[in-house]
């Protein structure tokens, strides 16, 4: 299987692969208020992020961003340990970046994808074991 790797900037890739069909299963561990537009997630799709208390009052995870989320109907789930980025479309699995904020914009962020998406069940529980 082959596999594209998307640095410094893999933003406007990602971006570009949400807005395809969905639902989108995105679990990433820090979003800011551009979450929203870094992750145009619909109704339907899933947020696993880390919306710990600690994180919010570090300003890791914006509430403003996870409201908008809500609002738009996605199912948002929150565990306090995450710190991963995983993405997954019908179409595509991404691993990386690790948040969806300005800071990642401009940092040498890379993403891997493999170029033959595997299958993927939709989850239907969030295990932290």
């Amino acid at each position: 299987m082959g596999t594209t790797l998307h640095a410094p900037q893999p933003w406007p890739h990602i971006t570009a692969v949400l807005r395809g069909h969905g639902p989108r299963r995105v679990a990433i561990a820090y979003l800011d208020h551009t979450g929203p537009e870094l992750l145009p997630l619909r109704a339907g799709d899933q947020l696993i992020v880390n919306a710990a208390r600690s994180a919010v009052r570090a300003h890791a995870t914006s509430p403003t961003a996870l409201a908008r989320f809500l609002d738009a109907g996605v199912q948002v789930l929150s565990t306090p340990n995450l710190h991963t980025g995983l993405i997954a479309t019908p179409a595509k699995v991404i691993v990386g970046p690790a948040s969806a904020s300005h800071a990642s914009t401009v940092a040498d962020e890379p993403r891997w994808s493999p170029t033959i998406p595997p299958p993927l069940p939709p989850p239907t529980r969030l295990s932290t074991a």
